[in-house]
């Protein structure tokens, strides 16, 4: 329901809300996808932005709370794909007409989650050790990631391919540190430390 009402408010607001001068904070995706993927559209008047909100609700995240699928792709919202993680089971439509959490089950396994303690931080983490080193590896990844994503929406769009390897970069040393024992129950994480800086 949440994007009908913003097509909605941007039909009555009408085209005067739209600034062609921000077309190039919006960016392209560098590289050709299948057209079942999905297409990005650079939002420049009331059209391109209906397009757009189109295809959110067609990919499944603006799907109304009664009926999971009511476009029909097979895809459901993300809220959705996490509660299956939560019942174990699939989601899948009833003979009443609705939809129930009672499909395949979703099986979880324990050793396959790291024990990475809450909230890791920089200053309970003795230096000189590898999951120090390791986190303070991911921070300054994670730093030159944000820089560059800036850099990409301020008018450089050519920058978005440096900021997807940066994202994937950011995936291989996050569970590099939830990897690292950091004592006998729990492992190392990623961090954030603006003392690093």
């Amino acid at each position: 329901q949440l994007y009908k009402e913003i097509s909605f408010c941007i039909n009555t607001l009408g085209e005067e809300i739209f600034d062609a001068s921000t077309a190039e904070q919006q960016v392209p995706w560098p590289w050709t996808e299948p057209t079942s993927v999905g297409q990005v559209y650079i939002v420049t008047d009331i059209e391109s932005a209906l397009n757009g909100i189109h295809q959110i609700i067609e990919q499944g995240e603006g799907e109304g709370p009664l009926n999971p699928d009511q476009v029909g792709t097979g895809q459901y919202g993300h809220f959705y794909r996490f509660e299956e993680i939560v019942c174990q089971r699939r989601l899948v439509p009833t003979d009443q007409g609705g939809y129930a959490y009672s499909g395949a089950p979703i099986d979880y396994n324990p050793e396959g989650v790291f024990p990475m303690r809450d909230n890791p931080d920089s200053t309970t983490i003795q230096p000189d050790t590898a999951c120090y080193t390791e986190a303070k590896a991911f921070h300054h990844l994670y730093r030159g990631f944000l820089h560059v994503l800036q850099e990409t929406f301020n008018g450089r769009p050519e920058k978005m391919h440096r900021s997807v390897e940066l994202m994937e970069a950011l995936q291989a040393h996050a569970k590099k540190c939830m990897w690292m024992e950091f004592d006998d129950s729990t492992n190392c994480g990623p961090i954030w430390n603006y003392e690093w800086e």
